[in-house]
């Protein structure tokens, strides 16, 4: 099955932090992949970017997803933690709706 992954963390000192970094993220999420016979085809990643200040509209990586999603790219998106959809939690059943409705399940691996 065909699966995409999205890293993000809020702050530009995450980036090189290592709990939760993006590179933590990575391993953590391959590793699930790998586990779970999953075909990464996809890697979407948000440095510094907050979920909390910006919508999801305003993202625009979360975008590119959300779009490779409607084309049929991917059935299955990864993330490290169900946060890093979006941190505001009006915003976050309509994230989870809108991949439902191109046919993409969201994992959280944590």
């Amino acid at each position: 099955m065909k699966a995409a992954a999205l890293y993000r963390v809020s702050t530009k000192k995450q980036v090189k932090g290592e709990d939760g970094s993006i590179a933590v993220q990575q391993v953590l999420v391959r590793k699930y992949a790998a586990e779970h016979g999953y075909d990464l085809v996809r890697e979407y990643v948000e440095p510094g970017v907050s979920a909390y200040k910006l919508s999801y509209q305003e993202r625009d990586i979360f975008q590119d997803a959300l779009q490779d999603a409607l084309a049929g790219e991917y059935e299955v998106l990864l993330v490290f933690k169900a946060d890093r959809l979006s941190r505001n939690a009006l915003e976050y059943p309509t994230v989870l709706w809108q991949l439902n409705q191109a046919g993409v399940e969201v994992i959280s691996v944590s």
